[in-house]
């Protein structure tokens, strides 16, 4: 029988593992192999959380609502697969139409930067715990500023919603009421984004993709609540029938009330968020330049407490971008 124990000895004895080049090469790649299971890790959280939430209000329906439910269920799922969740991301911050941004360069760019922030921090700080850390949050960094980019687009598309519900009034009544020839209709009369998420709307559907899904897929692709209210709406006309056209003037009016105090409120919302990134860019940018002309400085700073200075300096770096993420989509798709 083949010893294994001696086997392995054999191997790792046969190993450079006195070569630092070989080393940082095996963890980088162990480094992105936890990188990655995280990722997974927290998809599949997500997962499991929806999965009990679906269950617990199935059974708290009864036998009256229970088909109106499931359909509201299936509406706010969103165990969306990673790949269709980039995607719908890369759509929402057009990056999508004009860079022809793919998933797959999305993935390799995001790899590519935990890399860069990994090995960027092991020779300035020799830490592995701090190199990881940066490299995790230079390595979310593609996906946060898809996430400020579609933010910042849904926010430019509110204007382009309310001047589509005339268009689509108009063709209602050109069109009888019929939900699809009327969305059809208007989006050779809206310009881009907008036509583009309509175009796509009907090539879906001309594919023979389902309709629900369809107006799923056209539901997502913009974050703002007033423009989920007119596709459901619209969905509701599709299979219930009923007239549209005084729907869709119903919408209008109550937009426009609403649109001066919103204007307003974005922008200090806006104004917040943009000084906490100019802050957090400040402070890196004065690290930097200090770095340069007292490089003594930084010597100093090289002494046993060093790692753990610039582990919590990257932290505290790390949570001020989440703050100002999370703040940036404050208000973007809330009823």
């Amino acid at each position: 029988m083949i010893n294994f124990a001696s086997f392995y000895h054999r191997i790792i004895s046969n190993l450079p593992l006195d070569n630092p080049l070989f080393m940082k090469t095996v963890y980088g790649v162990l480094a992105v192999s936890i990188f990655i299971m995280i990722i997974c890790s927290i998809f599949i959280i997500y997962r499991l959380k929806d999965s009990k939430g679906i269950v617990a209000k199935i059974h708290r329906m009864n036998d009256s609502i229970h088909e109106d439910a499931m359909k509201s269920i299936k509406k706010n799922d969103t165990t969306r697969t990673f790949y269709e969740h980039i995607d719908l991301l890369l759509a929402r911050s057009q990056v999508k139409y004009y860079l022809k941004f793919n998933f797959w360069i999305f993935l390799l760019l995001t790899i590519l930067s935990f890399f860069f922030g990994f090995y960027l921090f092991i020779d300035l700080t020799n830490s592995y715990v701090t190199s990881f850390a940066a490299g995790i949050g230079i390595g979310f960094l593609p996906y946060v500023i898809l996430e400020v980019i579609a933010s910042f687009k849904a926010r430019e598309l509110k204007g382009q919603i309310l001047s589509l519900i005339p268009i689509m009034t108009n063709n209602a009544k050109l069109t009888n009421g019929d939900v699809y020839q009327m969305i059809k209709r208007s989006s050779q009369k809206v310009k881009e984004p907008m036509k583009i998420y309509l175009e796509e709307f009907i090539d879906e559907y001309d594919s023979g993709l389902k309709i629900e899904k369809c107006f799923d897929n056209l539901r997502g692709k913009i974050l703002d609540y007033r423009f989920t209210r007119l596709v459901d709406c619209l969905e509701v006309h599709l299979f219930k029938g009923g007239n549209v056209i005084v729907t869709l003037g119903s919408l209008q009016k109550e937009y426009l009330a609403r649109e001066i105090e919103e204007d307003r409120r974005k922008k200090e919302n806006l104004s917040n968020v943009i000084g906490v990134y100019l802050a957090v860019i400040s402070n890196l940018v004065i690290v930097y330049i200090i770095s340069r002309i007292m490089p003594e400085v930084i010597v100093e700073l090289k002494s046993s407490s060093f790692d753990k200075y610039m582990l919590i300096a990257l932290i505290n770096t790390l949570l001020s971008l989440f703050i100002a993420f999370k703040a940036t989509k404050i208000g973007t798709n809330n009823k």
